[in-house]
């Protein structure tokens, strides 16, 4: 028998799931066959469907949002947010160099003498505020 691969469903298809056990009354082994899922992740999502629902309900617009963690940094990097999003409604280019030299400033100011504006800080800004770097400055010697 093959082994499925782990599927993770958002808050919207673990809603779906619950709402085909209870109003649709499909039994476990339909659903996973309609979601393509195991049976230890439908009956895990349907142990916790109090939970899920109570998010569910909780959602701005009926528009999911998935909760930023928090960081150790969280003023620097609002800051440098709104500064990048300034930025780029100004039609300025933006490079990744400069978004780390620009926390950096801010972490002097903010008197954080341990924060690092290292690569891995800079793709994990990147990532968390869902910001793609089209252009990157890269000095090249001719």
């Amino acid at each position: 028998m093959a082994t499925k691969t782990r599927v993770v469903f958002d808050l919207n298809r673990r809603v779906k799931v619950i709402l085909a056990s209870e109003g649709d009354k499909f039994s476990v082994k339909q659903i996973m066959k309609m979601f393509n899922v195991g049976k230890t992740q439908v009956y895990e999502i349907l142990k916790k469907k109090t939970e899920i629902l109570m998010q569910w309900e909780n959602c701005t617009n009926g528009k999911i949002k998935r909760e930023l963690k928090k960081t150790a940094n969280e003023d620097i990097n609002e800051i440098v947010r709104e500064w990048f999003v300034s930025a780029r409604a100004k039609n300025h280019r933006v490079s990744g160099l400069m978004v780390q030299e620009y926390a950096t400033k801010v972490a002097q100011k903010l008197g954080k003498t341990e924060f690092k504006a290292s690569n891995g800080w800079s793709e994990s800004f990147r990532k968390r505020h869902q910001i793609v770097l089209m252009n990157f400055v890269v000095n090249q010697v001719i």
